[in-house]
Parts: C-alpha cells; sequence; structure tokens
C-alpha cells in the first residue's frame, strides 16, 4: 500500500484550482496527525474510502497559523475555544488535518477513517456551527 500514488495534498493557502473549497465550508471534520501518521498516508487512506481528495487540507507549522489568522468567522465560530488549541499544536510541530462537507451519514467512516490512520482528536463540527 505504501508504493501507492498518494493523492495531490492542500496545505496551508493551497486550494483546490477548481474553488472546490468554499470560503464558509460546512459539515467538517477535524483532527490532529499522530507521531505515526503521515499526510500522505491520511490522504490516501481517506480517499481509499471515497472521500475527494480536494476536500482534505492540512495546516502546518508558521504556514498553517497564518492561514488559521487568515481564515473568516466561520472557522472561529466552528473551533471556539479550540483555535488557540489548533494555534498551540501547530507551534508544537503537529499537522491538523481538516475534511470538508462531510454528510451527516458519512460521519462515522471519516471518524473511523481518520483513526485507523492515527488522526485523533476527529471533531465533527456540522452546519449549525456556521450560524451568522
Amino acid at each position: 500500500m505504501d508504493n501507492e500514488a498518494s493523492p495531490q495534498l492542500f496545505v496551508n493557502d493551497q486550494t483546490p484550482p477548481d474553488g472546490t473549497v468554499k470560503a464558509a465550508p460546512t459539515r467538517f471534520v477535524i483532527g490532529v496527525l499522530g507521531p505515526e501518521a503521515s499526510m500522505e498516508r491520511v490522504a490516501r487512506s481517506l480517499t481509499e474510502h471515497g472521500v475527494p481528495h480536494d476536500r482534505i487540507h492540512f495546516l502546518c507549522g508558521e504556514g498553517g497559523a497564518a492561514f488559521l489568522d487568515g481564515l473568516g468567522n466561520w472557522f472561529t465560530r466552528a473551533i471556539s475555544e479550540a483555535w488557540t488549541d489548533a494555534r498551540e499544536q501547530l507551534a508544537e510541530g503537529k499537522v491538523i488535518v481538516g475534511v470538508y462537507d462531510v454528510e451527516d451519514d458519512d460521519v462515522g467512516l471519516v471518524r473511523d477513517t481518520l483513526g485507523e490512520a492515527c488522526v485523533a482528536p476527529a471533531r465533527y463540527f456540522g452546519t449549525w456551527t456556521n450560524l451568522a
């Protein structure tokens, strides 16, 4: 499995060229890659379970922190107090993954897949987080 090609990765300010990551995505799962995880492994595992590669986004390092700072209010509402934790995790060298536009029926599959790929915790933020 490690010899298989990984899907294209979108890291920090990189986004799919077709604009599929919207300015205000809803229904997303966020988690922190564990020490045994890699972006390539996580992306491959998710795509093998049917998640489109353009719905997977990683944050790391100073670029990830800058990305968090540049996001609109949708992210701060979605993360609430965990926004500070995310910045601290990035400062500690950890990598965060977000899977966007996850249907409610698919949350369990995405969480399980992330867990198998050594990502924890996988927290789900539904449409209620985007209320104005």
